[in-house]
């Protein structure tokens, strides 16, 4: 084999294997864990709270759905039939049975039982677990998947683009919390994937010139954008939010990429992370009630946290066994 092709099939096996069944599972499974420490560390120091940043690896979580919404299109004939019926019994049912027992509990600890906020909050319209606001974005992006698919049939991409720049805009003029549109464009990533390894190969796409560029840039602007939001930086009277949430969006965009280099490492990784990827979304669901349980009888922060980790872990497998046996049946 020739080195020009072995290197253009190296880079290729590279990027394939970040897309398999297996590698996405175990990344989703890091994913799950990250996400869960980063919302149940609060008392830990500023710095070690950077070491956990959620917000990057929600997307990976976007860029899987959109990739994987794309590949199943082309490629599973009448996917599209009886697709808003799936995601609802394998998203919407979990989700709301999860922010229905945070709901309650949360209203009986604080004593506040207003049945029309405990009836929004278990639906989701009025989310009482604020950290599940990723349910209620991808449940949306499944409306609009399925649409555009009915419509269009995969045509007319740039109606993805236009809509994430309109609902950027009205999110920053209606002060919406950044958590709900910063890890979006990894969707958009997924959703042209194709495109983009396209225009890579007819660039002449040298994967080991990128494996070294993306990893020195994206350490300097995860620098940078501590250091701004540590000394509250303000440059040209543009507020350190903003600064922040501007290169956390740069930050997303690289994120993808710096796995897909990183996933060579994956080789041998231990299985249990391929059961973590499994019962990633139950994590996710689950942890910050478990957490709101924890608090009420631990007041340590480290005893809080690891307690929090293995109770989560514990009752997300119980209730991914309970839904695959549901899905089963129906």
């Amino acid at each position: 084999m020739g080195n020009a092709v072995k290197k253009i099939y190296n880079d290729k096996y590279i990027i394939t294997s970040f897309l398999s069944k297996n590698t996405s599972l175990i990344i989703k499974g890091i994913a799950s864990l990250f996400i869960m420490m980063s919302h149940i560390i609060v008392d830990c120091p500023f710095l070690v709270k950077k070491l956990f940043p959620g917000n990057l690896w929600v997307s990976v979580f976007f860029f899987y759905s959109a990739y994987g919404l794309v590949f199943s299109v082309k490629n599973k004939k009448q996917y599209i039939v009886g697709f808003l019926g799936r995601k609802f019994f394998q998203i919407y049912l979990p989700f709301f049975v999860a922010e229905s027992s945070y709901t309650l509990f949360l209203c009986f600890k604080n004593g506040q039982m207003n049945p029309v906020d405990i009836l929004l909050g278990c639906l989701g319209i009025k989310l009482s677990n604020g950290s599940l606001w990723y349910v209620i974005e991808i449940i949306v992006i499944y409306l609009f998947f399925y649409i555009w698919v009915r419509f269009f049939n995969l045509k007319h991409k740039w109606f993805w683009v236009l809509s994430y720049v309109v609902f950027v805009l009205l999110s920053v003029a209606f002060d919406i919390a950044t958590c709900w549109y910063v890890s979006t464009s990894a969707f958009l990533l997924g959703l042209f994937w194709d495109e983009i390894l396209n225009w890579l190969s007819k660039l002449q796409f040298s994967y080991l010139f990128f494996s070294k560029l993306i990893p020195f840039v994206f350490i300097i602007l995860y620098i940078t954008k501590v250091w701004i939001e540590y000394n509250k930086i303000a440059f040209w009277d543009i507020k350190s939010t903003y600064l922040q949430t501007f290169v956390d969006m740069v930050l997303v965009i690289l994120f993808i990429p710096l796995l897909i280099i990183s996933s060579r490492m994956i080789t041998g990784a231990p299985k249990i992370l391929l059961y973590f990827g499994k019962i990633s979304y139950e994590v996710y669901l689950w942890h910050l009630f478990v957490f709101l349980v924890v608090i009420c009888f631990f007041s340590n922060p480290y005893v809080k946290i690891v307690l929090t980790v293995l109770f989560s872990l514990g009752w997300a497998s119980v209730m991914f066994y309970i839904k695959g046996r549901l899905l089963k049946k129906k």
